[in-house]
């Protein structure tokens, strides 16, 4: 193996600077995928997407080469998570997205859009319908629970894409019409609906929990 050249501690700190300022390594084409704020998890909101989306179109202009997305968040607002699962889709570079902690709410809707879609062990994975607050007169009241219930339709629609082909579904041989009914079914009986990490990969929200054969180390994790 063809060693690195030996970087200088001014090119070292940059890197450091670059990991812990801005979530990304260049010169390994990693980001971090995590609330911006130092001591609490505000969720995904608005400077962490731009962030991301920032940190996601200068690897695409570099090259065409796998990324690799370290996400580290219990969820949060839709639409500026939409927003980083929408340049996930749309990225020329292939995405490998990594979940640590958990994968919940939005950030379990996040995954679904990377190209492989991994869990480690210990983090548990929830999906969920989505809360809304409304304020304004009855006709404002009545275009949010209208927004709100198609969003419910979208959220299902990206998971039963996913799901239909997770081998618990496969093992039944569940139509994507009854798959995507027994995900609305379970949500709405349970809530909350908590998965351990291999549940969430036997039920197709995930592709392979990290350690396991197939998903041993980063570099076996990436797309090719």
């Amino acid at each position: 193996m063809k060693r690195k050249p030996r970087r200088s501690i001014s090119q070292r700190s940059e890197l450091v600077y670059d990991l812990h300022e801005f979530g990304i390594n260049p010169d390994t084409r990693e980001i971090v995928l995590m609330s911006p704020a130092a001591n609490e998890e505000d969720g995904i909101d608005f400077a962490c997407a731009n962030t991301f989306i920032k940190n996601l179109l200068f690897l695409n202009s570099l090259n065409h080469q796998s990324i690799l997305v370290h996400q580290c968040t219990c969820g949060g607002d839709w639409n500026y998570g939409i927003a980083i699962y929408d340049a996930i889709a749309a990225s020329q570079s292939p995405v490998t997205l990594l979940a640590y902690a958990h994968a919940r709410s939005m950030s379990s809707i996040i995954p679904q859009a990377a190209k492989k879609r991994v869990i480690m062990p210990n983090a548990d994975f929830m999906v969920h319908f989505g809360t809304a607050a409304y304020e304004g007169d009855a006709r404002s009241f009545l275009a949010e629970a209208k927004q709100n219930d198609r969003l419910d339709g979208q959220m299902l629609a990206i998971y039963t894409a996913k799901c239909y082909r997770g081998s618990f579904f496969r093992r039944n041989k569940y139509s994507k019409d009854r798959v995507r009914e027994y995900l609305r079914q379970r949500m709405n009986e349970v809530r909350e609906w908590y998965m351990p990490a291999a549940e969430a990969v036997d039920k197709g929200f995930m592709d392979g929990v990290f350690g396991a054969p197939g998903f041993r180390s980063l570099d076996e994790i990436r797309p090719r």
